[in-house]
């Protein structure tokens, strides 16, 4: 994936920005309590649903990703599965909670074939870039 560590900061960001949004808080608030709501779907990818949402997409969950999609369910819709490249998940999406960037981009990496070292030094350089932007 083009501009790993620059979307990584990017989605860093925008939790950043988001999580004093009112509207937000509700979500995470929702997510918390009732966490069970969000993993409907969690058998299908192998691994814990990651929770997101999107302005134009709404509030849903990743549940798989591969080398060029995204594959994510909403919640409104729990039974159809949907597409979307990566960039333009990206450029729209909002996680949760930080840990969920986390997850996400390790997950992109596996699906990539990422070496774990590319992903260390990606991951060193959104650090660093975060440390000289605060």
């Amino acid at each position: 994936m083009k501009h790993r560590a620059q979307n990584k900061l990017r989605a860093r960001k925008r939790y950043r920005k988001m999580r004093n949004n009112p509207a937000f808080k509700r979500r995470q608030r929702m997510y918390r309590t009732n966490p069970q709501r969000f993993k409907r779907l969690a058998s299908f990818a192998g691994f814990d649903p990651i929770p997101f949402w999107s302005a134009s997409i709404g509030d849903g969950l990743v549940i798989g990703v591969d080398d060029d999609e995204v594959f994510y369910t909403l919640q409104d819709r729990p039974e159809e599965l949907e597409a979307i490249y990566h960039q333009d998940f990206l450029d729209t999406a909002v996680f949760l909670e930080d840990a969920d960037i986390e997850r996400f981009f390790d997950i992109l990496d596996e699906a990539m074939g990422v070496p774990l070292v590319a992903a260390a030094v990606s991951d060193a350089l959104v650090s660093s870039m975060e440390a000289h932007e605060i």
